[in-house]
């Protein structure tokens, strides 16, 4: 059973690491970017599009699984919910304009936010831009996404670092551009993981006595 007690206390993580996990979560969650690209469509505009791992996962699994595509939209809807809440509280109170009106009604729309949630039309595109590195990006993504959620409950700061470096890898030699807030925010937030690392809370073995000490003790 030893193996396993170490084990179990490697695995230990302090509440300033499940601080840390949550918030990898919630950065995924709410599809935090990462990276992004341009693209020129039919009408001559150039558009640039930004992505998170988990829109990347979904991508990925809309290519490989084009069945899956309706129910993408529902694991992708709590950060389109939170985009639209961001969006709502810019038109009502940081930037408000008779262009863009206040509507809080938008955040109960949830067929219009499914809708949104929908990014089956961005496959094609996806696809062409990463050429192939696609399945690696998309490898990297997935995993990426697993470690921030697993972190909370077990040890992930390996997973965590390889991770996000192969996804910013991957999507630089696909010829991504990187999203230096973000990127920075999750390595704040990975580098706070691995500091705030319990360690083996084993006692340390008593030290010897010294010989000096045994003659102190002896006259005593």
């Amino acid at each position: 059973m030893a193996p396993f007690q170490n084990l179990r206390k490697r695995m230990r993580l302090t509440w300033q690491q499940r601080a840390a996990g949550l918030a990898m979560a919630l950065f995924v969650l709410t599809h935090s970017p990462t990276f992004s690209f341009q693209v020129e469509y039919s009408d001559n505009t150039i558009r640039t599009l930004k992505w998170s791992p988990l829109q990347t996962v979904a991508v990925g699994l809309i290519k490989t699984q084009p069945d899956m595509a309706p129910w993408t939209r529902y694991y992708l809807l709590p950060g389109t919910f939170f985009e639209q809440f961001v969006l709502t509280i810019d038109a009502c109170y940081v930037n408000p304009s008779l262009s863009n009106p206040c509507d809080w009604s938008k955040l109960t729309d949830w067929k219009g936010l499914l809708e949104r949630a929908d990014i089956s039309d961005k496959v094609d595109v996806f696809s062409e831009k990463m050429g192939e590195h696609r399945q690696f990006v998309q490898g990297s993504a997935a995993a990426a996404t697993v470690f921030s959620f697993t972190c909370i409950v077990l040890d992930g700061a390996f997973g965590l670092v390889a991770a996000y470096a192969g996804l910013a890898y991957t999507t630089y030699l696909a010829g991504c551009e990187q999203i230096s807030v973000t990127n920075m925010c999750a390595a704040m937030m990975i580098a706070v993981y691995i500091m705030m690392s319990g360690g083996d809370d084993t006692n340390p073995a008593p030290a010897p006595r010294t010989e000096a000490a045994k003659e102190t003790k002896k006259l005593k």
